[in-house]
């Protein structure tokens, strides 16, 4: 992964926020930027390698993924490329591959004791 402005981090272990100011500086740690610190309220300007690593390994970072805002359970529109149709689901997380997961039909993760969830191609809130 390559670090890219415009693009949305968090920290790979405490999921902080993170703002990107520039990604052409020079040096082992060219990446600029600062992680939110939710205790103090306050901004730490720190600095990251052209692949998003830290001297801090919790300040490493990872790209925000389009379903980061999901929770489980949330009532959710499916499909998949091959087909217009979408379906109403709940949210079951993201797959390995990085895709959205919904339980079968109308159940939950409360429900779904016996069915495990689908992955499909795309995902939207209800």
């Amino acid at each position: 992964m390559k670090i890219e402005l415009g693009k949305r981090y968090k920290t790979r272990y405490a999921n902080l926020e993170v703002r990107i100011y520039s990604v052409d500086n020079g040096g082992h740690y060219p990446v600029h930027g600062a992680v939110f610190n939710p205790e103090k309220q306050i901004w730490l300007i720190t600095s990251w390698s052209n692949c998003g690593e830290n001297v801090q390994p919790q300040r490493d970072l990872v790209e925000v993924s389009l379903y980061d805002d999901f929770k489980m359970d949330d009532p959710v529109y499916v499909w998949n490329e091959t087909s217009s149709v979408r379906y109403r689901r709940h949210f079951a997380g993201i797959s390995k591959n990085g895709k959205p997961m919904a339980f079968y039909e109308g159940l939950t993760s409360w429900t779904s004791d016996t069915y495990f969830p689908t992955v499909w191609d795309y995902c939207e809130k209800a």
